[in-house]
């Protein structure tokens, strides 16, 4: 999203993972840290964050709210 934002990309960004953290050690941060700081750093571009699960299909409802399905 750094490099959408500076080369002027405007596509919406929606972020699907079955991660429940990112990165290592120290520099983890969570599902949540991260969501977060799409938000803020990227008020324009991020639309949201669905967290996939195999045995469960409440990703798919997030993630069809997310894109606009369900308006």
């Amino acid at each position: 999203m750094r490099k959408m934002a500076r080369k002027g990309r405007t596509c919406p960004v929606v972020i699907v993972t079955q991660f429940e953290s990112f990165g290592e050690a120290d520099e983890s941060v969570s599902y949540d840290q991260l969501k977060a700081q799409c938000e803020l750093e990227f008020p324009q571009l991020f639309r949201g964050m669905a967290h996939y699960h195999a045995t469960s299909n409440a990703w798919e409802a997030e993630l069809d709210h997310l894109i606009g399905g369900g308006q």
